[in-house]
């Protein structure tokens, strides 16, 4: 079930699973984090490759904001559609303009990553229903779990969104405008405190919470973000 979500259901990356199941080459990658970063190196999956950096590559540039925010949300996570559009537009990522307000805005951003297979309905939801919600409102929803794969890899280097999971290095160089700390995180201390704050403006905490997760370093943090985020 994790690979298939990985997969994010798009028939294009099914095929090509399908195609090198024999030597078991993408189903190895499906199994790793970061795997899409990868793809370029496998000769057999190359053309994949090529399709998924066009396919973002044609995106609206002003969706991008939207679509390399999802992985604050972890794999697989049901996110609430009303309070997706809300973090969009305090984060600026969704605003106001000359024809229509930001929420209005970022309803349309949603739709438009809807219909991109960026978003999708949640799993759990019965195809019919999934169909439905797609028409109406879908008032739940994941990200896509193999564009997300793509996005992880680029955060990385755009320095948007970075996450705490698992265990880390004390020595990790990252820094960015958003931190995920996720539940599987072991909320280590000397890990939290090397982490340069200085861009941050935004902490969404899933799981325990802890004391020292406000840093006086924090100096863009939103307070007003930090407190609606711990409600994720």
């Amino acid at each position: 079930m994790h690979i298939l979500h990985k997969c994010g259901g798009l028939p294009k990356v099914i095929r090509a699973a399908a195609g090198t199941r024999g030597e078991e080459t993408f189903w190895r990658f499906l199994r790793e984090d970061n795997f899409v970063s990868r793809l370029k190196d496998e000769p057999r999956l190359k053309d994949l490759f090529v399709w998924l950096l066009s396919y973002f590559h044609s995106c609206p540039d002003v969706l991008k904001p939207c679509i390399f925010y999802l992985p604050i949300f972890p794999l697989n996570h049901i996110i609430r559609r009303r309070r997706l559009v809300r973090r969009w537009i305090a984060e600026g990522y969704s605003r106001d303009s000359k024809e229509s307000t930001a929420e209005k805005n970022g309803e349309m951003s949603f739709s438009k990553l809807v219909n991109l297979s960026m978003i999708q309905a949640p799993r759990t939801i019965t195809e019919t229903s999934a169909e439905h919600n797609c028409c109406k409102r879908m008032p739940l929803c994941q990200a896509n779990g193999f564009f997300r794969e793509y996005i992880v890899s680029q955060s990385m280097e755009d320095n948007l969104v970075f996450a705490l999971e698992g265990h880390c290095d004390k020595n990790l160089q990252r820094t960015g405008r958003h931190l995920a700390i996720e539940r599987s995180w072991d909320r280590d201390q000397n890990v939290y405190k090397s982490i340069d704050f200085a861009r941050l403006r935004s902490l969404t905490v899933f799981g325990r919470w802890g004391s020292f997760f406000v840093s006086d370093k924090m100096r863009l943090l939103r307070c007003w973000i930090w407190r609606t985020c711990l409600q994720v």
